[in-house]
């Protein structure tokens, strides 16, 4: 910080920032303006200031925000660091952190020492998935720290490499080459430390089942990080069950509904689907330039025939769920509405309409179709693509991939050309049997079980004391509030989240629960919360 008669009045026309970096305190027996710079320092015992760098260097990283100066601030505080800097590594679309230190002393395991000293105080998206120890940190010709000097991670690895001895750590290591984008992979090594982080471990485990046939926890990847531990869990899983692999159904084979489904189909019995959008998925897309209709009806017709699902929908007999797809041609894939004639005002209402519109409108899960699409022409290079599915024939994950499929079909048509996209090798409808003749018998009665149980004596109703009677039926038409915490409060959620071991979603998720028990006397809850993978 910094004080004195040559400070700074603030940010001109940023009140906001001048009251966040310009504050008043209490200094020497008297009120001071003092202005927080960013900049971080260590105090040395010959009584000077050395500079060390900006400590609101902010980074985003897979959602998070993160301050490295916050990283190497911890580092430094340890009584083995003598330097640190933390930076974001980026190579082949997995970027990471990656910290590097001196030592004051030598010390043969230090790098696993100091990870070890970061995951009791901070959460594990901020500590570094590698730690270098140097001699010293390279510096510019005018002292400070040459960031573009510092080694590649990979140049910095240890050269005490083990090759994979068992076949199943030889196939491990090679999904960890694909995934971690690592030119080799050693029984010893740690796939946190080679980059890995949550979403490639959950990634990880998919490609575990496929190629295995075996079922481990995403769990299992951080307890037995290292590759030949891992290898060991998996050999273990393959010894008490093998799942057996997913194969294409006959074509005349009856269809089934996953389990995921049945419990969409289920729910749409409870409401009254001719009026619920409750789990309707749409989307709008804004397309800019000229727009080649033909392509683009083809290209829809083109998914639709490539993945049935999109076709399927779930006519009702004597009470139950059946599985039904419908021709492609007796679907109309692409409805079209004109509105370039309008003024602009008028069309902007349109489309807000239209869209609302489009986006609420329920579908009938006993007729079908559960796929629609909308084009609004607004002018020559300006069109509004709506697209809306019901959740029982996708999801979050499979949005990302129908666009993507779509992006590449539409390009390919509109350049007079077929699309070159990879035969599927299985349908939706495949994998629901494959999950309905594994989880049946003793494997699913064990899992029936343990939810009876878990679930047997839960609340049917959390009675809280609302203004207004609870309605006979539930409408889902509730409200959004948003608030800020405070830069201290959140920091103090956030020291207590990691003094816990737990992440900031579960200390707020908790502190939730406590309010609900307290407006309701009730000590049992249930809460949802929606999750994927």
């Amino acid at each position: 910080c910094i004080a004195g008669v040559g400070l700074a009045r603030g940010y001109l026309n940023r009140p906001d920032l001048t009251a966040e970096k310009f504050i008043e305190v209490e200094l020497f027996g008297k009120t001071e303006r003092i202005y927080k710079t960013g900049d971080l320092a260590k105090w040395n015992s010959d009584g000077n200031l050395e500079y060390l760098g900006r400590i609101d260097a902010q980074i985003k990283l897979r959602g998070f925000r993160i301050e490295l100066g916050e990283i190497e601030s911890l580092l430094l505080q340890n009584y083995l660091v003598r330097e640190a800097v933390v930076i974001l590594y980026e190579t082949d679309n997995n970027p990471r952190l990656v910290a590097y230190v001196t030592a004051k002393e030598k010390s043969s395991n230090l790098a696993s020492q100091l990870k070890d000293y970061l995951k009791i105080r901070l959460p594990n998206y901020m500590i570094p998935s590698q730690i270098i120890v140097l001699d010293q940190l390279p510096l510019s010709p005018n002292g400070k720290l040459d960031r573009r000097a510092l080694p590649t991670p990979n140049a910095a690895t240890s050269t005490d490499f083990q090759m994979p001895v068992t076949p199943t750590e030889e196939l491990l290591a090679t999904l960890w080459q694909s995934l971690l984008k690592a030119k080799s992979v050693g029984r010893q090594d740690n796939f946190f430390e080679l980059g890995g982080h949550s979403l490639l471990a959950t990634q990880l485990v998919t490609r575990i089942r496929d190629t295995f046939g075996v079922e481990v926890p995403v769990r299992k990847v951080f307890e037995q990080s290292v590759l030949s531990d891992l290898a060991t869990e998996i050999d273990k899983a393959a010894s008490v069950i093998a799942l057996p692999p997913i194969t294409p159904q006959p074509e005349n084979a009856p269809k089934n509904l996953s389990f995921a489904q049945s419990r969409l189909w289920f729910l749409a019995q409870l409401e009254d689907t001719g009026t619920s959008a409750t789990y309707n998925m749409s989307t709008a897309l804004e397309l800019e330039g000229k727009l080649n209709i033909e392509a683009l009806r083809a290209s829809f017709d083109y998914l639709l025939d490539r993945h049935a699902i999109l076709r399927t929908y779930f006519p009702a007999l004597e009470g139950e769920a059946q599985v039904a797809v419908q021709n492609l041609d007796d679907i109309e894939v692409l409805a079209i509405t004109d509105l370039q004639s309008l003024n602009p005002q008028t069309q902007a209402e349109t489309v807000q309409r239209l869209s609302d519109n489009h986006a609420q409108e329920p579908f009938d899960l006993n007729t079908g179709p559960l796929f629609k699409a909308k084009l609004l022409q607004l002018g020559e290079q300006k069109n509004v693509l709506l697209i809306n599915m019901h959740h029982i024939i996708s999801d979050g994950w499979s949005m990302g991939v129908f666009k993507r499929e779509w992006e590449q079909t539409y390009a390919a048509f509109a350049a007079g050309n077929a699309p070159n996209l990879s035969p599927l090798p299985i349908q939706y409808s495949d994998y629901a049997a494959w999950q309905r003749n594994w989880l049946q018998g003793e494997i699913l009665e064990n899992q029936e079980n343990y939810w009876k149980q878990q679930l047997g004596d839960a609340p049917r109703l959390l009675d809280l004391p609302t203004d207004h009677p609870r309605p006979a039926q539930q409408s889902y038409q509730g409200g959004r509030e948003e608030y800020r915490l405070s830069n201290e409060l959140t920091q103090r959620l956030k020291a207590i989240s990691q003094q816990q071991g737990v992440t900031l979603f579960m200390t707020l998720l908790t502190a939730f629960s406590i309010l609900l028990s307290r407006y309701s006397r009730q000590e049992d809850l249930c809460i949802g919360s929606a999750i994927a993978n």
